[in-house]
């Protein structure tokens, strides 16, 4: 809509306000082609204008914030170092959340396999009529659980943002309530918790299925026993036949529907590598195994939040002020000026911006 697709003075003016305005946040993602594609008379845009958004970004954002990429148009020709994209935030659409595992995986796997390892999320699991629903309506979301949330983090993905079903209460056009799936912000709260009380290295794991003889779900770190971790997601119960490294293993059971197993793994124990490992699980829901090496399962029960600060632009940088430009600092780390908005202890001359 802006230049017909092309860096002209229209995008470029609204692409300097979304910085400026917006890139100070803290952990942002610049989402690039939401539904963006060839549809009515709209003919998209080209392999080079979606490689000028990225280079755009990527030279004016001083904080350099993740760029990333929507669906709509296909986007493989953006894969490498052909463009300035950092990751994918993937969309899918069937009901049940079935696609989201193989399409992180699969962006995972294409990313790296072009030169550019991508962060992939997924920021709108399910289809648009119904995706995740209200509490009332599915207390246990066991789909949006199993499917969505830990089949994203069993395939590598960095997170997941929910979607609500425009065919439902407190929709994706009127929610007023966020306490209507209060149920699955503590299935998502489970998740978290079990990655940080066992200090899962997951930055060095990936998603390695193929390990599973039992068609079940496996994020895996390296094949050495000493640092050697398995996390996998047994859907409906019933055994787990896993190829394991040469060593010995200590394992044991996290419920993620309930949480139950962060004070310390169910039905613990150790198990011989070098062949496939068969351990049943608890009951015929969906469980998390967890396999490690020996003495390094013990969940760790102090918190693992950081203590929270506050910097304050005008106290905590480098200030400068004169009649003809508006109070200011400089991020000398970042190579940014930022306009302090709001200054009350100056009284600007008459003439200023």
């Amino acid at each position: 809509m802006l230049d017909d697709g092309a860096m002209g003075t229209e995008r470029k003016l609204y692409y300097r306000e979304l910085i400026a305005r917006f890139g100070h946040h803290l952990a942002l993602n610049w989402n690039f082609g939401e539904e963006n594609g060839k549809w009515g008379n709209h003919k998209g845009q080209t392999t080079q204008q979606r490689r000028d958004m990225t280079q755009y970004f990527f030279a004016h954002d001083p904080y350099h914030h993740l760029l990333v990429i929507h669906n709509g148009q296909s986007f493989d020709d953006l894969l490498g170092p052909v463009s300035k994209l950092t990751g994918v935030s993937v969309q899918t659409n069937k009901s049940d959340f079935s696609q989201v595992h193989g399409a992180v995986r699969g962006w995972i796997q294409k990313s790296d396999k072009a030169g550019v390892p991508w962060v992939v999320a997924c920021d709108e699991p399910g289809d648009a009529q119904h995706a995740l629903i209200t509490d009332k309506e599915d207390p246990n979301h066991d789909n949006a659980r199993q499917n969505a949330l830990w089949g994203t983090l069993l395939a590598g993905g960095a997170g997941i943002e929910w979607y609500f079903g425009y065919n439902h209460p407190e929709s994706d056009l009127n929610c007023q309530n966020w306490r209507s799936r209060d149920k699955m912000w503590d299935q998502c709260r489970y998740a978290l918790s079990f990655f940080q009380t066992y200090n899962i290295p997951f930055w060095n794991m990936s998603s390695q299925d193929n390990l599973s003889g039992s068609d079940d779900w496996v994020l895996s770190s390296s094949s050495m026993a000493d640092d050697f971790y398995a996390v996998v997601l047994t859907k409906d119960g019933g055994k787990v036949v896993l190829d394991l490294p040469d060593g010995t293993f200590d394992y044991g059971w996290f419920n993620p529907h309930t949480g139950v197993g962060l004070n310390g793994l169910l039905h613990s124990g150790q198990i011989q590598g070098r062949k496939k490992a068969v351990l049943q699980a608890p009951d015929q829901r969906d469980w998390i195994l967890l396999i490690g090496p020996r003495k390094k399962l013990n969940p760790t029960l102090q918190s693992s939040r950081l203590e929270s600060f506050e910097l304050f632009s005008y106290y905590d940088f480098k200030n400068y002020k004169g009649e003809d430009f508006s109070p200011s600092y400089k991020d000398k780390a970042n190579k940014s000026l930022t306009i302090t908005a709001i200054d009350r202890s100056y009284s600007p001359a008459v003439n200023s911006v």
